[in-house]
């Protein structure tokens, strides 16, 4: 009885690790994927980011941005489909004048950096 415990809690961690990854979009993985540039102004920059998540079962449950230096990395969360989730996002997200590089996902596809 034991062991079966064991095998079942070894079992839920590593098939839990695996699909935190998995839960994160990726450029790859985004159908009709869409940059502007809304606003430029001294002191900051006016973006909108919108696509579609293609992945049948998943819809997108949050949008964060992580700071790396001078970089903005853009991170959407997938979670499986139930009522009131869908795989569009359209984000808009204002970014200081010191930001050079905006990157998307885990694997950090750049998709703007100064001077494009």
């Amino acid at each position: 009885m034991t062991v079966r415990i064991i095998f079942i809690v070894i079992f839920l961690i590593t098939t839990g690790c695996k699909s935190m990854n998995a839960n994160i979009l990726e450029h790859k993985d985004v159908q009709f994927f869409k940059f502007e540039t809304l606003s430029t102004s001294n002191s900051q920059n006016e973006f909108r980011l919108s696509g579609l998540a293609f992945h049948s079962a998943l819809c997108v449950s949050d949008i964060i941005q992580k700071k790396h230096q001078n970089e903005i990395q853009i991170v959407i969360y997938l979670v499986k489909c139930k009522k009131g989730f869908s795989g569009r996002f359209d984000y808009c997200f204002t970014v200081s004048q010191d930001i050079e590089t905006i990157t998307f996902g885990n694997i950090r596809t750049v998709i703007w950096s100064k001077g494009m």
